[in-house]
Order: structure tokens, then sequence, then C-alpha cells
């Protein structure tokens, strides 16, 4: 990162000399940055005002991005706190990051099983879910990522998308056609779909919905996008 600024700095420094203001609080909040950079700081932890952030933005910064602490613990370990896990989750509470912890032994044996056989072993142990779960639970919530669906007779299959996106967007991410030519959405609820039995339970149960192009998809939401090109 140092490097990277440094470089920015250098490209920037002509411009500011001759006057340029943009480039002159460039240069100014470049050395800042640069400063905390080498006393330790990430760069994500360094206070900046949204317009700093977009400057920045386009450098890629690797100590701007999230990061996701993985603990590997003893199988006698999981479940439980420690004073190591204590420990990480304190420093990763302070730059806004992520821990998972697992044992990577009990991981390699549960590939072994079935999606049953896996749940009963990983009771055996007091946890929920596996360490893989929990590690992409942990990056699409350091991503502020979402799954829809998209649910036919050859396949089922989920789409990841940034939270927030509206129908027609979402859509475009399935084929942009869809996008251009988006007329509405019909949209069940995962539970829903699952509790009706596929989308023929689901619209006998009026469960569902025909949505917009402005409707925000929600996590987990099974929909079929009717369009016209």
């Amino acid at each position: 990162d140092l490097a990277t600024i440094e470089k920015r700095r250098e490209k920037t420094a002509k411009a500011a000399r001759s006057g340029d203001k943009e480039k002159q609080k460039e240069m100014e909040l470049l050395e800042r940055v640069e400063a905390q950079l080498s006393d330790g700081l990430m760069a994500k932890s360094i206070a900046l005002s949204e317009s700093e952030r977009e400057v920045l933005r386009d450098l890629w910064l690797l100590s701007s991005k999230p990061n996701i602490y993985v603990a590997n613990l003893g199988e006698d370990q999981l479940g439980q706190e420690n004073d190591c896990l204590t420990a990480i989750r304190g420093g990763a509470a302070e730059d806004g990051s992520e821990v998972v912890a697992f044992c990577a032994k009990l991981e390699a044996e549960i590939e072994e099983l079935s999606d049953e056989e896996s749940e009963q072993f990983l009771a055996d142990y007091g946890i929920t879910e596996s360490g893989l779960r929990s590690f992409l639970r942990a990056s699409f919530h350091l991503l502020d990522m979402i799954n829809f669906f998209t649910c036919g007779p050859k396949e089922t299959r989920a789409w990841p998308i940034r939270r927030g996106l509206r129908a027609a967007e979402a859509a475009g991410k399935i084929h942009t056609d869809m996008e251009r030519g988006f007329i509405r959405a019909e949209v069940i609820a995962y539970d829903d779909f699952v509790h009706d039995g596929g989308y023929s339970g689901a619209k006998d149960a009026g469960h569902v919905r025909l949505e917009g192009k402005d409707y925000i998809v929600q996590d987990g939401d099974v929909i079929v996008v009717r369009f016209n090109v």
C-alpha cells in the first residue's frame, strides 16, 4: 500500500506544483494517508470523508479491504471460548473484521458425509454449521452481498448480488436482455417456496407476489423474471 501511495503521489506532484487546487488537495490526502500507513494503521481504519475515500478507491489498497480471521481450533475447543479466540475477536472488532472458528480436521471429515450425517456430526460437537458455511456467511456479510434464486425444471441456481439492487438490475445479472426488456418479477420468499413445495404450491397458497422493476430484492427471494425484447 505504501508503494502504491508513493507512486500515485509522484504522478500527482507535478500537477499540484502547477497550481491545480484539486491535485493539491489530493497531495495533502496522500501524504496524510502515507504517514498513517507508516505508523502501522490500516487504510480502512483511517478517518476519511466520503470524498476522500472516493479519491483513494481506485488505488485498491489492500489494507482498505475487509478481513476475515480464521481460527483453526482443536476438536476439544469447538463450541467454546478460550483466551486465544477471545483475543482474536477483540482484534477483529477493532477494524470491523469477521472471525470464523473451526477445526480443519473435522471439516475434512464432514466433506465425506451426506447432509443428514453432517448435521448429526456437527450436533455431536455442539455446533450448528460447518466452518465452510460460516466462512461463506461471513464473506457475504463483509461484502454486503445477498443471494436470490431462480428455479426451473432443469436447475435451481443462486445469483449473488450486491444488497440493495432493484429487481431489473438483479435480472441483468442473469442476462442483460432481462434487464433491458424487464416487465415484472414474480417473487416468492425462500421459506414460503420450501414450505409450499415449489412454485405451483406457493401460487396456490397466494405466496407469489408481483413486483415492478424498482422492487428491492431481498436475501433468499425466489424470482421468476418476465421480460420481452
